[in-house]
């Protein structure tokens, strides 16, 4: 598996180039909002998101991460999804998506992705795996075709058992699951922590594992930057930093239908629009905002 592990750092006496990582975390059924904000970024022409910074994604991050590289139409991606899911007759399913949605994201994927996709993504997407039985996080980012891309994305978002009735997914002989996975632990154990010792914070409009986003100093909540060590900054986009996305409430994630998800695709791109002004990457003079 051609991977670097997220603790590896430059050999003693040499410097680098790597640019800041702008990273996408994961969040089920929200990647569509993750994909709206992507889009507006990624945009064609000068001052592109990956003109400036690395994507790094995990689960449903490196999906929005992949897309936006490659610079795929929302809207098909929907459209493709929406087809899939009706073909495999997800909505009729008992069970849904468990044990199908690993045949179908392979497929939506093969579909949507060019053929010069691992060109697109070498060095510039970093695909978060988490390995096992180590329960170590490493990154992909060098693909030599489309298929590696493919196989990347299908092992970062590989939840146990959901995708194809396996545990885990392999790629090169290294088995991995789900990129996100060692967030929920932290998140689940966060939350554990704080209903023990600070009970006033927990709040559940978020799901069973978020806590209240405690800020007291009314900082910009739009763009959360932290030192890297030798990766420099590093940019989070995070659906809990949308103000208006969080106004919609817990509700909004039941999806009923498709203009429910184009609703979240819209939200995630006027946020995208918000973010890329904060991060001084605007539109070519002339280009339609």
């Amino acid at each position: 598996m051609n991977s670097v592990p997220l603790t590896t750092a430059p050999a003693a006496g040499t410097t680098t180039t790597q640019q800041p990582v702008f990273n996408i975390g994961g969040g089920g059924v929200l990647f569509w909002w993750m994909a709206g904000a992507i889009k507006e970024l990624c945009h064609k022409g000068p001052n592109s998101l990956t003109e400036h910074y690395s994507l790094r994604g995990a689960s449903a991050g490196a999906l929005a991460a992949v897309l936006g590289a490659c610079q795929i139409d929302t809207e098909d991606a929907l459209d493709l999804a929406h087809k899939l899911a009706l073909e495999n007759g997800v909505f009729e399913r008992p069970l849904g998506l468990v044990g199908v949605w690993g045949g179908m994201l392979r497929t939506w994927l093969h579909h949507l992705l060019p053929e010069d996709a691992a060109e697109r993504c070498s060095g510039k997407v970093q695909v978060v795996v988490t390995a096992v039985p180590r329960l170590k996080r490493e990154i992909i980012s060098n693909f030599k075709n489309k298929n590696e891309v493919i196989e990347a994305c299908l092992g970062s978002a590989h939840v146990p058992f959901l995708m194809d009735g396996k545990f885990a997914a392999r790629i090169k002989g290294q088995r991995v699951v789900d990129g996100a996975l060692l967030d929920a632990f932290q998140q689940a154990r966060d939350v554990v922590t704080g209903s023990i010792l600070f009970p006033s914070w927990v709040k559940l409009r978020w799901g069973p594992f978020a806590l209240l986003n405690h800020n007291s100093d009314n900082r910009s909540a739009s763009v959360k930057t932290e030192k890297v060590g030798f990766s420099g900054d590093m940019v989070h986009l995070s659906y809990h930093q949308d103000e208006e996305l969080r106004k919609k409430g817990l509700g909004f994630f039941r999806v009923r239908c498709v203009e429910d998800i184009r609703e979240m695709m819209d939200m995630g791109s006027a946020y995208g629009k918000k973010l890329r002004h904060q991060l001084a990457l605007p539109l070519e003079e002339g280009s339609m905002d």
